[in-house]
């Protein structure tokens, strides 16, 4: 049985950010999992409003600003670890199994290498579950890591068990031809799963391509990080 996450990155923006904790348990959904939201805000109040909802906090984000993190960036290493060292804070006050460690926007030669190491160090210092992700250029332009193949090399070199790939359907259709074939491809090295509309990342209840793909992997928890800002998002019952 697929137990869906509600990601509070994209859903229901005109809530405050506590309250979409609340709404995703009134909407059916399974777990919940943020962006960088958490790092803002009173951890009192969010540990309250997980607390009410029941719902497990599936990971959450370095922080993003305008470069979309800084892993990956020379020269940011020490800002880097900052951003990860109050990102685990957070972490391991809401019992968060997983954080997405941001790569940052730069097309430096050696951006790979930069990552592989934060990701090394950041390693070091947890047992909890790292995420990195592949985002489409056209989606995010100029980010450091944007297609899963460079993903998994980073994966491999850092040769620890708790740093997978984060795999999101709405990036991965973007700059791959087969949605199905490539999750085989590289499962042993995902981490978590994510799914919103091809094309568009809207709502994918309708997306037979999304629904055949969710019913067919091996995978428990299914992060919802799709934008819905038309109407109020349930959760799928697929």
């Amino acid at each position: 049985m697929k137990i869906f996450s509600a990601n509070t990155g994209f859903l229901w923006p005109a809530l405050p950010f506590p309250e979409r904790i609340l709404h995703a348990a009134r909407q059916g959904f399974g777990a919940i999992e943020f962006h960088d939201e958490a790092q803002t805000t009173d951890l009192a109040l969010i540990e309250d409003r997980l607390a009410q909802s029941g719902l497990p906090l599936l990971g959450l984000n370095t922080r993003m600003a305008l470069t979309m993190g800084c892993a990956a960036i020379p020269g940011q290493e020490a800002t880097a670890q900052a951003d990860f060292d109050a990102a685990l804070a957070v972490a391991e006050r809401l019992n968060a199994r997983a954080i997405h460690v941001l790569s940052g926007r730069t097309d430096a030669p050696d951006r790979l290498n930069v990552l592989t190491r934060a990701l090394k160090r950041f390693s070091d210092h947890t047992d909890r579950l790292l995420l990195i992700e592949p985002l489409a250029p056209v989606a995010v332009a100029g980010y450091a890591l944007n297609t899963i193949r460079d993903a998994a090399q980073v994966v491999s070199q850092v040769g620890t068990a708790n740093v997978k790939i984060m795999f999101d359907s709405f990036h991965i259709d973007a700059t791959e031809t087969d949605l199905n074939a490539t999750y085989m491809r590289y499962k042993d090295q995902i981490g978590h799963v994510q799914i919103a509309a091809s094309g568009h990342r809207g709502p994918p209840h309708h997306d037979t391509r999304i629904r055949d793909f969710v019913r067919k992997i091996d995978c428990k928890y299914i992060g919802c990080e799709w934008r819905d800002e038309m109407s109020d998002a349930i959760c799928p019952k697929w």
